[in-house]
């Protein structure tokens, strides 16, 4: 059995990340006698190491041979928790429906968040409808990514088993809403079954429903105008809080609510107009008020238009008011605090930290300076001013009661009561067109100081996205060249739109594991990987971080840079194990960011 030998001592390789591709792997041993495959697998699952039977399930999984279904159900009993989750991936890869006994056994073992989710992902490749209770039963206390594999899971099962998921869902946890927020912004074919449920569906409970979701959704232009071609008032309500809190661009929102203030209906015209409210700085939007106030035939609803008019005037003196104080927060997010500090030296923006944390910054500001010069920072989504002097004073009191402007922060045990005078939207930041993924501005800019800007830098990004990263780079100063690329073609013209402006910048299609410029001819590579979780998957990482690691080794010069981020901070620690002769990690820092704690890494190539 010299040949299963052989392979066994290939499969430790493989199981040891140490550079064999898995697909290739399945190739040799599906070519291999029937025995000699039965050996190694039965051998690797049998082992006392962990990491090898994970890897064995991962192997039946890639070739999908129900042959090996007996050892799938010892790996659904395994004592680890990672070793169970590989034997359910494999199950779902293998549509072996003989396992949903055993799954539903594992979801009432209580496992954690890795486990369930690929349950969830599982129980949706086995496209049994059969399914669909225990899907909607997951959805108790899930979290928003469980949700999100829950819709997705749906959608592979069909309209009926999707159906009784909408109908399942409770909007009243934040976890359900941010997940219907990530999944309608992202995933084209969910936005295209709620279409078809608004305009086809008969049933009130359905309606229902959609009525409780809508407002937790975000939809194209164009949907809008389908979603608006609905007569019941309950569901165009919906539809309009909808627009209001979607990623729509700015102008197209504001159009979609103003044109409904001559709606017929009051609820909707009311609504908007609380919408519209915290737009009243726009010339527009303000005579559209005025007019209502004037003209409508609903004393209620002039009455109200009037009201927000007078507290829009109130809300923009208490805003100059603490402008001219001079004493600001600044929101970051938390773990990039020191960075707003840096970006602030660098780009000699004058202010004085008093205090900072849980991703806020407590500044003293020369009021002589215009504060145009703290909106350009990309460090920052937000600057509020610190109420104490007008804390008790009459209109202030009217002012919380209306329209509530004022929210409490907390840093190092002191408490601030704030009030927004610019917001993100409001930020001096290169336009761009987003993905459902694009990087926050915060994050990127973080990411460019770490990587020591100069002039002279060649910037490769091999996974550029929409090219948020390149663009900051770009904005924050001089270079020689910036080059990017992604596999998906959508993103790569994406990017190339958003980079438009930029002077000596390269945008193309092409594979970040094998990139066609030459040997350490590149001064700095920054790069957003994929986290496993909304983009790719951690068993896909497993198969790329060590190729692309490979990649930037070749690629970077002697005393280059290379700053990523990635969830997959563990992996990337063991990837970068056969190359510290070469890199140099000179940072691992974690920040926290819409519910995930990604790690950024600085890697210095050394001369090694």
């Amino acid at each position: 059995m010299q040949q299963a030998e052989q392979l066994f001592q290939i499969f430790v390789k493989l199981a040891k990340n140490e550079g064999h591709s898995r697909a290739k792997y399945v190739r040799q041993l599906s070519a291999a006698p029937s025995a000699v495959q039965d050996d190694v697998i039965k051998r690797a699952v049998q082992s006392r190491d962990a990491q090898l039977r994970r890897t064995a399930y991962a192997v039946i999984g890639e070739w999908g041979n129900l042959r090996f279904a007996d050892h799938l159900c010892h790996g659904l009993d395994d004592a680890k928790a990672s070793v169970v989750q590989m034997a359910v991936w494999a199950v779902g890869k293998c549509k072996w429906h003989k396992a949903l006994p055993k799954l539903t056994g594992l979801i009432r073992r209580k496992f954690g968040f890795k486990v369930i989710k690929t349950i969830i992902w599982t129980l949706g490749e086995l496209k049994d409808i059969e399914v669909t209770p225990i899907l909607c039963d997951l959805l108790i206390d899930a979290n928003v990514r469980q949700v999100e594999g829950i819709l997705v899971s749906g959608l592979k099962l069909g309209y009926t088993s999707f159906r009784e998921i909408i109908l399942a869902l409770d909007c009243q946890y934040h976890s359900v809403q941010t997940a219907l927020r990530n999944m309608t912004q992202s995933n084209q074919k969910m936005r295209a079954v709620l279409l078809r449920m608004a305009k086809n569906e008969k049933d009130q409970e359905v309606t229902q429903a959609l009525v409780q979701i809508l407002p937790y959704t975000t939809f194209y232009e164009h949907e809008y105008h389908q979603l608006l071609q609905q007569t019941y008032e309950p569901l165009r309500l919906a539809v309009f809080h909808s627009i209001g809190t979607s990623a729509l661009p700015i102008a197209i929102k504001k159009a979609f609510l103003l044109n409904s203030l001559n709606d017929p209906s009051n609820r909707l015209v009311l609504q908007s107009l609380e919408q519209l409210k915290t737009m009243l700085t726009d010339s527009i939007v303000r005579k559209q008020f005025q007019n209502v106030a004037t003209t409508h035939l609903s004393p209620k609803i002039r009455h109200q238009a009037q009201a927000y008019l007078r507290h829009a005037d109130q809300l923009q003196q208490l805003k100059q008011q603490k402008i001219d104080q001079g004493h600001f927060l600044l929101e970051t997010l938390p773990g990039l605090e020191s960075f707003v500090q840096e970006e602030a030296i660098l780009k000699k923006i004058p202010f004085n930290v008093k205090t900072m944390g849980n991703g806020w910054l407590e500044i003293e500001w020369e009021t002589t300076v215009s504060l145009d010069e703290l909106r350009k920072l990309h460090t920052i989504s937000r600057i509020c001013g610190i109420d104490k002097v007008w804390r008790k004073h009459e209109n202030i009191e009217s002012l919380k009661e209306a329209i509530n402007p004022f929210e409490r922060i907390t840093i190092d045990g002191q408490v601030f009561e704030v009030i927004t005078l610019f917001q993100e939207k409001q930020m001096l930041r290169p336009r761009r067109t987003l993905h459902a993924t694009s990087l926050d501005w915060r994050v990127a800019r973080a990411m460019v100081l770490i990587s020591k800007p100069t002039p002279r830098d060649v910037v490769v990004d091999p996974t550029c996205g929409s090219g948020t990263l390149l663009m900051d780079r770009a904005a924050f100063g001089l270079y020689e060249r910036l080059l990017g690329g992604d596999q998906d073609e959508s993103s790569v013209c994406l990017a190339k739109q958003n980079l438009r402006p930029f002077h000596d910048v390269t945008i193309q299609q092409w594979d970040a594991r094998s990139i066609s410029i030459d040997e350490q001819c590149v001064s700095t590579i920054l790069a957003n990987l994929p986290f496993g979780r909304r983009v790719g998957d951690h068993e896909a990482n497993l198969r790329l971080y060590p190729q692309l690691v490979k990649e930037i080794v070749r690629l970077l010069q002697v005393g280059g840079r290379a700053v990523l981020l990635t969830q997959e901070s563990k992996l990337m620690h063991d990837v970068l194990k056969p190359y510290l002769q070469q890199l140099m990690i000179e940072l691992d820092h974690k920040v926290e960011m819409g519910g995930l704690t990604p790690h950024i890494f600085c890697l210095r190539r050394i001369d090694g």
